[in-house]
């Protein structure tokens, strides 16, 4: 609705683009978090960080494309 009134197509903006990203992301860290317990792994662990460091960048990044700046 809002890609129609806009007169844009939203799957070609940045903004879906990073979205989508994000949410991954946003999936994926809490599993990580749960995988680190069950699997006793250092590594997983380090992804499960720099994931959420990840995420964090990414929705900064996605808020910044969803904004007009004229």
């Amino acid at each position: 609705m809002v890609s129609r009134y806009m007169e844009t197509y939203f799957v070609q903006e940045p903004h879906a683009y990073l979205g989508a990203g994000t949410f991954v992301f946003i999936v994926a860290t809490p599993l990580l978090g749960i995988a680190q317990f069950r699997i006793k792994d250092k590594k997983i662990r380090i992804i499960h960080r720099w994931s959420g460091r990840i995420t964090m960048v990414l929705i900064i990044a996605t808020i910044l494309a969803g904004i007009r700046w004229y």
